[in-house]
């Protein structure tokens, strides 16, 4: 069933063993099938990819979450928290986080509102030199990571394109427990 490391291939029951052998067989295959985990590889990618792009925002005092929330507040005056929650597929408390450091930086105006979630913001007059400047380090950390990643950059992004959800549509799902 798909892809199986060689070294799984490698541990073969041997007739006649004991029982214990055979259990300890049987863990070190299962152990061996772990390594090869898609999710634990995708997050070591992604904190390869996050390092990088850290480096080239860092002296900025950004970062790339933050640039994300940023630009959609650029490109969409009066967005709300509850919207860029939605837009970017973050949790609620991550965007109020980033919204109050931003504001507090003054980066952003925050509009009035009865309700906190639904407070519009902007990007601050005289903002956009930060945000070019962001955008400028954004773009070569980007360089860079499309250069360490060579030609499987693009089959990789195809990929991650694959679970975004379509324009106007939510895609917000929640895990569920698969233990019973």
């Amino acid at each position: 069933m798909g892809y199986r490391s060689e070294e799984v291939e490698e541990v073969e029951e041997v007739e006649g063993e004991s029982a214990v052998a055979h259990a300890n067989g049987r863990l070190r295959r299962a152990a061996l099938e772990v390594r090869e985990c898609i999710a634990a590889h995708s997050r070591r990618l992604a904190r390869n990819m996050m390092l990088r792009y850290k480096q080239h925002l860092k002296p900025h005092r950004i970062t790339v979450t933050e640039l994300q929330v940023l630009v959609e507040i650029a490109l969409r005056p009066n967005v709300t928290a509850t919207a860029l929650s939605d837009i970017l597929e973050l949790d609620k408390s991550t965007v109020s986080r980033i919204i109050e450091r931003m504001s507090e930086n003054d980066w952003i105006g925050l509009g009035s509102s009865r309700d906190q979630r639904e407070v519009p913001l902007t990007l601050q007059v005289g903002k956009q030199d930060l945000l070019l400047e962001a955008l400028t380090a954004w773009r070569e950390a980007h360089h860079s990571v499309l250069g360490w990643l060579g030609e499987e950059a693009t089959p990789l992004v195809r990929v991650a394109k694959r679970f975004r959800p379509p324009p106007g549509r939510k895609r917000r799902v929640r895990a569920q427990a698969v233990w019973r």
